[in-house]
């Protein structure tokens, strides 16, 4: 089978980190925008009950108002809520909850693959931590949604792996 060049960002950064660890032979590079690598045993019970204090606040209000909260997070501070409203508000509220669930942080052990090329925003404090001692590309003037806040960095970033 052929190999390919995969790249995701958040938690499908978290979806294509599962896949490279579990088929490591069809990946020719792995790309991660903003994803966190996985927790230890010992905290992934709390993650997995905030998920699903999301996953009920998905269900239970109004999408607006759900977005709102999702995007006052300080991790998305530098994005615009009208624009990320625009983008998500006709979205099914059911499968955004199961996806949120399903692929919960709570449920990733730890991968630190080889060979992978990371990117985080020079304002997403918590994802620079977290890769510290990974080198990332840092992103300019961008936080957690590096991919939507400078589009023609990232895609610099991955023609030149390719």
């Amino acid at each position: 089978m052929p190999r390919f060049h995969l790249i995701g960002y958040s938690m499908g950064g978290r979806l294509a980190l599962r896949f490279a660890h579990r088929y490591p032979e069809r990946v020719a590079s792995l790309t991660l925008l903003s994803t966190h690598l996985g927790l230890p045993e010992n905290e992934r019970a709390a993650r997995l009950k905030t998920d699903q204090m999301w996953a009920d606040k998905i269900l239970s209000l109004s999408i607006d108002d759900f977005l709102k909260q999702w995007y006052d997070q300080p991790v998305f501070n530098t994005l615009s809520f009208e624009q990320m409203k625009m983008l998500r508000q006709r979205q099914n509220r059911q499968a955004l909850a199961q996806s949120l669930l399903h692929y919960s942080l709570g449920l990733q052990p730890i991968f630190y693959p080889s060979h992978v090329k990371y990117l985080v925003g020079e304002h997403d404090h918590k994802y620079r931590e977290l890769y510290q001692d990974l080198h990332p590309i840092v992103i300019p003037g961008a936080s957690h949604a590096i991919h939507w806040e400078r589009p023609e960095l990232i895609a610099q970033n991955i023609e030149a792996q390719l």
